[in-house]
């Protein structure tokens, strides 16, 4: 699996501003699901939940939920 099928979703953009940081400093390429235009990329996808739906990625992570959130 490439990077580019990735995207990690979360509730806040401060959430996806931290994630998109972490990743950076793992020298991780991400990018935007706001300026994500549906053409493939070599960088993780990242944004909040409300911004992922309807898009379709072979795997996506939901980090910072417990079980309460489901």
């Amino acid at each position: 699996m490439a990077l580019g099928d990735l995207a990690i979703a979360v509730a806040t953009n401060l959430e996806a501003a931290r994630v998109r940081s972490a990743l950076t400093e793992a020298s991780i390429p991400s990018q935007t699901l706001e300026s994500y235009d549906g053409r493939p990329t070599e960088a993780v996808k990242v944004g909040t939940h409300f911004r992922v739906k309807g898009l379709e990625f072979l795997l996506v992570y939901l980090p910072f939920l417990g079980d309460a959130d489901f």
